[in-house]
């Protein structure tokens, strides 16, 4: 589910210290393709917004296996603070988004890698290493 391709902007973006604009779009980024990805993996559809997709884990949760229904807990802690960590409406929100990629995606991609979505070992090594 992470390709290679995904792997490499993530193995950039972590090793970026800088916040930045341009920095906050690539992780938007990111974090949309592994949201649309996961709703395509485990409910074979394509999300329509944000709320849409945690309306959809949440009902649907129950019926994964352990290993999945973790994957989703680390996805619906993503979604939950997806909206604060992409707002537009504060000038200061550094600390949120940081909170954001350094904590609940940084924990679904440790849970995605771990879970054997990521088939290259040398990026899934790399990308560990950075996490």
């Amino acid at each position: 589910m992470i390709t290679d391709a995904m792997a490499v902007k993530l193995i950039e973006f972590y090793k970026e210290n800088e916040i930045n604009k341009k920095r906050r779009k690539k992780v938007k980024i990111i974090v949309d393709s592994l949201i649309e990805q996961l709703c395509k993996y485990y409910f074979n559809t394509i999300p329509t917004g944000i709320a849409n997709v945690r309306v959809l884990v949440n009902k649907e949760f129950s019926k994964f296996n352990t290993l999945d229904q973790s994957i989703l807990f680390k996805l619906k802690s993503v979604l939950r603070n997806y909206d604060d960590a992409f707002s537009k409406d504060y000038s200061d929100y550094n600390d949120i988004y940081n909170e954001f990629v350094n904590g609940d995606l940084k924990d679904l991609i440790i849970i995605l890698l771990d879970s054997g979505f990521l088939t290259n070992n040398e990026l899934k090594n790399q990308l560990k290493g950075l996490l």
